[in-house]
């Protein structure tokens, strides 16, 4: 990203460039994000229908689009922004104000799952730790997938180092005080591959 000069007092412009490149027809994954945020900031007005669109758009995304909104609800901002890409006829025109981002930021924060996302992971066990926080790990794809159980929803015990497993798990992000976001792999189900 970058910020452009000259913006008015108080505000900036930022210009945002896809991380990975378009595909042939000129969409990526920053399109699909804009149009996931348009969508949400179009429904401000029914925030139950706000809820839902963000629940379409899933995981790292909605829990990005919801940092947002938390970060212009901490910051008494509102947010307009304008994109384009080859395939549109015009640029799109979308924001929120001030109130309404925070009353949405106050609205999806309560929805403590929005942001998760479901994942399958089938490796070798390498490591479990039946006592404690219940930590574990996967050689999966010649790399570790690690993480951790939640509570007594489901044991490690009795499962056997060295043999295939699928685990389908819930990967969360979380927050740290500064925002820096980290992924937490928390297992659901496992069974024997």
């Amino acid at each position: 990203m970058d910020a452009a000069i000259p913006a008015a007092p108080g505000s900036f412009r930022i210009l945002m460039e896809a991380a990975k490149p378009s595909d042939l027809s000129g969409s990526g994954g920053l399109a699909l994000a804009l149009e996931c945020m348009d969508k949400v900031f179009a429904s401000v007005s029914d925030p139950l229908k706000a809820v839902e669109r963000l629940r379409d758009c899933k995981g790292r995304l909605a829990r990005s689009c919801i940092n947002l909104l938390g970060f212009l609800a901490e910051a008494g901002a509102g947010l307009r922004y304008s994109w384009a890409e080859p395939n549109l006829t015009a640029a799109r025109h979308v924001g929120t104000s001030q109130s309404d981002a925070k009353n949405l930021s106050r609205i999806l924060s309560e929805v403590m799952d929005i942001g998760n996302e479901k994942t399958v992971i089938e490796g070798e066990l390498h490591r479990a730790n039946r006592s404690g926080e219940g930590s574990w790990a996967l050689l999966a794809e010649e790399s570790v997938k690690s993480g951790k159980i939640r509570g007594d929803e489901i044991s490690l015990n009795g499962l056997e180092m060295g043999r295939r497993r699928r685990f389908d798990c819930v990967e969360e992000i979380e927050a740290d005080a500064v925002g820096k976001e980290t992924r937490a792999l928390y297992l659901k189900k496992t069974s024997a591959v």
